[in-house]
């Protein structure tokens, strides 16, 4: 009985080797041989010790090893690193954003994969998953740029509006006929709804620019003088100006005469009657269309 205690305690000792197990199993180990060796020398007989020396071996056998563990770890980890891969391919929708953010996303997952292979544990991968769930979360997406190319185009078109209207009231509707008139107010209401269905924030600028060109081929009266007159228009005014002015003449008091000068009377006359001349062939010219 006792060299089968001996022989008992001697082969659980070397039943496994400490070596190849990590800290926490061996400390159990120490523990579990020192239990056993304690309960082998309370034994009675020689089946009550070969008993106790499969049960302690089976105490033993349930430890692992530090091969057991690395092997569930790298399992672990490759797992984690699949598990991770698919989470961040599914993250967003590529079909969220504009060309430029897509390569850019593209781009971001595939540096990202390299980095979680190269991962040497489960805390690195779930690190690098946060650190680009966040790069991804920057990406600008496509309902994004709408809005703000929507709130610019809304600004541009606002603004747009403001310049037209601008433009129009620094023209003088009474340098224009009534027909004229009514086409600036024509062109104004026109241009005005163009800028509104504007698309672009360049379409604004260019309604707007088009719209300045319309407003100035629209025809002002004539200004009354001489040298807008062309040769025949003028000498048909000039001939209106001599037989008007020699008919009032004779009208103007012989007192006005003698206050200002005879010169000073045909001076103010002849600019009058000039004036009435030009007005005359201007407004023939408008309402016939030709020259007379």
């Amino acid at each position: 009985l006792a060299q089968a205690k001996a022989d008992a305690k001697a082969e659980l000792a070397a039943y496994k080797n400490v070596e190849d197990y990590r800290d926490v199993e061996k400390t159990e180990i120490v523990s579990i041989l020192a239990t056993a060796n304690t309960e082998i020398d309370a034994c009675e007989s020689i089946d009550a010790v070969n008993a106790k020396t499969v049960e302690v071996k089976a105490a033993l056998d349930a430890l692992k090893t530090n091969a057991v563990y690395e092997a569930e770890e790298a399992a672990a980890l490759a797992q984690a690193k699949v598990d991770a891969k698919a989470e961040l391919a599914v993250y967003k929708n590529v079909n969220d954003y504009r060309e430029a953010e897509k390569t850019q996303l593209a781009d971001i997952l595939v540096k990202a994969n390299t980095q979680i292979d190269a991962c040497v544990s489960i805390e690195d991968v779930d690190a690098k998953v946060v650190e680009t769930k966040s790069s991804l979360d920057k990406l600008k997406l496509r309902a994004t740029y709408d809005d703000e190319d929507a709130k610019a185009l809304a600004r541009a078109i606002e603004r747009g509006k403001v310049y037209i209207n601008n433009y129009f009231n620094q023209c003088k509707k009474e340098d224009y006929y009534p027909e004229q008139q009514a086409q600036l107010d024509a062109c104004l209401a026109e241009y005005l709804e163009k800028v509104e269905e504007a698309r672009w924030i360049n379409e604004v600028d260019a309604i707007y620019n088009e719209f300045v060109i319309k407003m100035l081929e629209i025809e002002k009266i004539p200004s009354l003088s001489l040298d807008n007159l062309g040769d025949k228009d003028a000498e048909g005014a000039q001939s209106i100006i001599g037989k008007t002015k020699d008919k009032v003449m004779p009208y103007v008091p012989e007192q006005v005469k003698a206050v200002v000068g005879c010169s000073g009377v045909v001076g103010g006359v002849a600019g009058g009657v000039a004036a009435l001349g030009i007005a005359v062939v201007a407004l023939f010219k408008k309402k016939n269309g030709k020259d007379e």
